[in-house]
């Protein structure tokens, strides 16, 4: 050979045994992608409705729950308080409040729980399960 050929290769076996790696570590790991979704339902642009919905605002306190009814015409907008007694929530009480509210105004479907930072996540599912069973489908969560 001279001197102006020089011969090049390129060894492309390391290349390639990387390349097979990282084709079976995305194929093992593709198993564990979940795609969930939820059920939402939003107004977007002209498709909103401007009328208002009455609602129910539930917020925990450190000393018990605050339920208010807003923007009812048939239900005043009075705050009723709900104590706790030994850190015991009267599950009883609050299940009969709502359903005397929600018999007073049919149209009250929607609630909003405000919890405080010391609130326990049970007691805010159970006052999801009870304001589900006395027809209040819509229920969202504040962030704190």
């Amino acid at each position: 050979m001279s001197e102006n050929q020089q011969s090049f290769e390129l060894n492309l076996m390391p290349v390639i045994s990387l390349l097979a790696v990282c084709i079976s570590f995305l194929l093992i790991t593709s198993v564990w992608i979940h795609i969930g979704s939820l059920d939402v339902s939003q107004a977007v642009g002209t498709e909103s409705n401007n009328k208002v919905q009455a609602n129910i605002n539930v917020t925990f306190e450190n000393e018990g729950m605050l339920f208010q009814v807003k923007d009812s015409s048939l239900i005043s907008s009075k705050i009723f308080k709900i104590k706790t007694q030994n850190d015991s929530i009267d599950w009883n009480k609050i299940n009969s409040y709502t359903q005397k509210i929600v018999g007073k105004d049919s149209s009250l479907k929607m609630a909003l729980i405000m919890p405080a930072t010391n609130s326990k996540y049970q007691d805010i599912v159970k006052l999801i399960d009870t304001l589900k069973s006395n027809g209040i489908n819509d229920v969202g969560i504040a962030p704190l």
